[in-house]
């Protein structure tokens, strides 16, 4: 459906188009086509993805947390308590913070005393560093997801291409020509037709959309991974 002229030749849609597959290339077959090439493309695709992603973010989360911990050292300076006691709980830590009541230490009983939200939220305050901290580690977190996944996409489409390139003419050969072949034979047939830029046929959009699309994804896994996890700590 996505070849050029594809809507002139099934005006129906879609289903049209499953129709004529599975009446001119014996259904499971027809259906199936391009299978093996796919499993090619995705096995190895997605193991250099993930291993890319998680390698950057664990260097870069590691720095994040050693820039922390110096920071924390220096604010604690003369203060009773760390800023920060627990890891960074992100977005859900912001809205608990804005929503909990002002809180300090009475200097004379060593308990918990209310305090007021000019104390609170007088600059250069524990309780102001805290919120400051947190805020600043969530939105280093999330850039961090969006360069990694990007970055990460971005890689394993530049080295899976030619793979996707020969399995989308595999997919679309018409049944029993010169072009329903294996994918190995159609790498050949690229590089007799124009070497490394017929492999490549549409790097640079593939890559424009990578960067974006990947970055999206994994900034929405990492949001709602600890969502999740914050709120099961909060339910123990």
């Amino acid at each position: 459906m996505q070849q050029a002229g594809s809507a002139a030749r099934y005006p129906g849609g879609p289903l049209q188009c499953l129709r004529e597959i599975v009446v001119t290339e014996g259904g499971l077959r027809g259906l199936t086509r391009g299978l093996g090439a796919t499993m090619a493309r995705e096995v190895p695709g997605n193991a250099l993805f993930f291993a890319v992603y998680e390698a950057l973010r664990r260097s870069l989360l590691g720095a994040q947390r050693q820039q922390q911990q110096q920071t924390a050292r220096g604010l604690g300076h003369g203060v009773g308590e760390p800023l920060t006691p627990g890891p960074v709980s992100g977005l859900t830590d912001l809205v608990a913070q804005a929503d909990a009541p002002p809180y300090g230490r009475d200097a004379a009983t060593g308990g918990r005393r209310a305090t007021s939200d000019t104390e609170t939220s007088r600059p250069g305050s524990p309780e102001q560093h805290g919120a400051d901290a947190t805020r600043h580690n969530w939105l280093t977190e999330a850039a961090i997801a969006v360069f990694c996944g990007g970055t990460a996409g971005t890689l394993m489409w530049a080295a899976v291409l030619p793979i996707d390139v020969a399995k989308t003419r595999l997919q679309t050969a018409q049944p029993c020509s010169k072009w329903d072949v294996r994918l190995w034979n159609h790498w050949v047939m690229l590089w007799r037709e124009g070497g490394l830029a017929s492999l490549y046929a549409g790097l640079t959009p593939t890559l424009v959309r990578a960067f974006p699309a990947n970055a999206c994804q994994w900034l929405a896994w990492e949001v709602v991974m600890r969502g999740l996890q914050d709120h099961s700590e909060r339910a123990k």
